[in-house]
């Protein structure tokens, strides 16, 4: 073999690797951007539509009373929503400021007849957690939230990042020829 030869024959299998290799993994890509958007469509629209649901049930059962404190439940699916996309809300501390929340809400709405102060009502707050008025809903919502939404919410960046390595591994280049030469081996005497 002559080195024009060899080189030849190095340029036919680099792009023969290459066709390869963007063959083999665009359809791959392909997939995992495919289903990625899928799962994050999905997810995002029973996140809509389970707030949307809430919002007609609590305004049909409560009216005016959900109407004029429905910010606390607003607030609340905007912490949801956020976990999901940017993963920097806590969950726990979420839940945990919405039933504090809810909870200073129906006592001035049971105590309408009074007008207290933001002090006060913090203390009411503080109160809560060894009166329970809730039971133990706060701390069965919030394990269920949090193991559905972190496992949502990984699988969605498992999708994502599938799709990144894939696009990654598309790019790698063969070692060049020169490198993957043998060197001849000498006998030492």
């Amino acid at each position: 073999c002559t080195e024009e030869m060899e080189q030849k024959l190095w340029s036919v299998s680099k792009d023969s690797y290459g066709k390869s290799i963007h063959s083999a993994t665009g359809s791959i890509q392909k997939m995992f951007n495919k289903k990625g958007k899928k799962f994050d469509e999905f997810f995002t629209e029973l996140l809509i539509q389970s707030k949307l649901k809430f919002h007609q049930l609590f305004q049909k059962t409560y009216g005016i009373i959900y109407e004029r404190n429905s910010d606390v439940f607003i607030d609340f699916f905007k912490d949801l929503e956020d976990y999901y996309d940017h993963g920097e809300v806590d969950l726990p501390e979420a839940l945990k400021k919405f039933f504090g929340h809810l909870y200073q809400r129906m006592f001035t709405v049971f105590n309408a007849q009074h007008s207290f102060d933001s002090t006060y009502l913090s203390c009411v707050s503080q109160t809560m957690k060894k009166l329970q008025p809730f039971g133990d809903v706060p701390k069965k919502l919030t394990e269920q939230l949090r193991r559905s939404f972190v496992a949502s919410r990984t699988f969605a960046q498992a999708l994502l990042e599938g799709k990144q390595i894939v696009h990654k591994i598309s790019k790698i280049e063969p070692k060049d020829r020169k490198s993957t030469r043998r060197t001849p081996v000498t006998s030492r005497s």
